[in-house]
């Protein structure tokens, strides 16, 4: 199978493309807790090949920008007070996983929550 996603390809930025589209498949994991989530994603990224350390870096950025900006708004739990809860994890992790992404921590990929994470680098 082969998922070509077309939005935002004129803007030139393949971790932007790549990170949008491996950021919706983590907030599936992180907030409907679907494990397909992860399985397509760990996929997607086979798929990419051998990918630069820079790309890798970016690409991880690029999840947890993605997480940060569209997970709290799109709707996915409920308006209540365990669905803030929710999104408050979610926000930490997308916090977490940025600074750790930008500082290139390797170790923080391993181990935790960015352990979920660690086949992005």
């Amino acid at each position: 199978m082969i998922i070509t996603d077309w939005e935002q390809a004129q803007l030139g930025s393949p971790a932007l493309d790549h990170g949008e589209m491996l950021g919706e498949l983590f907030a599936f994991h992180l907030f409907k807790r679907f494990d397909s989530g992860l399985w397509i994603a760990q996929g997607y990224m086979e798929g990419l090949g051998e990918l630069g350390e820079e790309q890798k870096w970016r690409n991880a950025l690029q999840i947890g920008v993605h997480l940060l900006a569209f997970g709290p708004i799109a709707g996915w739990v409920a308006e209540d007070e365990e669905g803030q809860k929710e999104k408050g994890r979610v926000v930490e992790i997308a916090k977490e996983l940025i600074v750790n992404a930008w500082e290139q921590k390797t170790e923080w990929f391993k181990k935790g929550e960015g352990n979920m994470f660690a086949f992005l680098i």
